[in-house]
């Protein structure tokens, strides 16, 4: 379904708790919306974005031999429970001369941020 997608999404770019959408008092405002709409449980969040992780990098792993040049990035953050995460990604320009940016892979990051351990 399409909220499911949506919230799907949302969890993912907003990096929300899995179990946000069973709580109680949005689990009522989406009722409202659609009426009958159960959101999905933390356990089948879990599993879509699994999914959609070995997804990408099965796309990632399509397009790399057939592109040029191409730089790397990384960023250290801390999501909203306060975990650090780092993240890697990938920009090069396609045949268009389109920029084309991918994440490659986000962990989380549990030692000191000292530049021996990036």
């Amino acid at each position: 379904r399409q909220i499911d997608q949506a919230i799907l999404k949302c969890t993912i770019e907003a990096g929300l708790p899995f179990s946000l959408f069973n709580h109680d008092s949005l689990i009522e405002l989406l009722d409202t919306l659609e009426p009958g709409y159960k959101p999905p449980d933390r356990h089948t969040i879990s599993l879509r974005i699994h999914d959609q992780y070995f997804n990408h990098m099965h796309d990632l792993k399509s397009v790399l031999p057939h592109i040029g040049p191409i730089a790397f990035t990384s960023d250290l953050w801390k999501d909203v429970s306060g975990q650090h995460i780092i993240s890697l990604s990938l920009h090069t320009f396609s045949i268009e001369f389109d920029f084309v940016s991918m994440p490659i892979s986000f962990n989380q990051f549990t030692e000191r941020k000292l530049a021996v351990n990036l």
